[in-house]
């Protein structure tokens, strides 16, 4: 009864009662029933409501029944979803931007390290090369902090010129020891 008689102008706040009369306007020219979805402000903000308005055929008079079910908390929802949606697409871009940043990185220093690994080979072949080529023997060895010594690397000669296995030299401790006689040791 408080909206028996009552107009939209009566009811509902101007922008509001234009968009609500609009509504009915459209029900009534098409006779047949529609469902739209209408939103007011209230005084405790805006509230929305899913409408279905149906043309009455009463003879002489433009009658119109309908129901409303307020969805403010179901637009509400929504919207909250709507918003958490974009955040995540947000993160899930800056990630991706993140992570194909890192992948540049990563095939930048791979590119890198293929690049010294092949200035490497060749500097070993030519190495190679030039210790193959010489007539004397040459060799690389460590000295511990004791005075100890060991050798890392022997040319293909060493044996040819020393007479001595190269493997008897080797990662060995102090091999000269063993080819040394004791009277000359130290």
């Amino acid at each position: 009864n408080e909206v028996l008689g009552k107009t939209d102008g009566d009811l509902w706040p101007g922008e509001t009662a234009r968009k609500v009369r609009e509504t009915d306007t459209i029900v009534f020219e098409m006779g047949l029933p529609l469902e739209v979805q209408e939103s007011a402000e209230m005084a405790d903000g805006t509230h929305h409501w899913l409408s279905v308005k149906c043309p009455i055929a009463v003879p002489h008079r433009r009658l119109l029944g309908g129901m409303s079910v307020d969805i403010t908390e179901r637009r509400t929802a929504e919207a909250a979803l709507c918003q958490a949606n974009s955040e995540l697409e947000s993160r899930v871009v800056e990630r991706t931007r993140a992570l194909t940043q890192a992948n540049a990185n990563l095939q930048a220093e791979i590119a890198a390290r293929q690049r010294a690994e092949d200035t490497l080979r060749v500097s070993e072949d030519r190495y190679r090369i030039i210790s193959q080529s010489i007539s004397d023997y040459a060799f690389s060895f460590q000295m511990t902090e004791d005075g100890s010594t060991f050798y890392d690397w022997l040319t293909d000669n060493f044996t040819q010129v020393t007479g001595y296995p190269a493997e008897d030299f080797l990662g060995k401790r102090n091999p000269f020891d063993n080819y040394i006689h004791p009277e000359d040791m130290p």
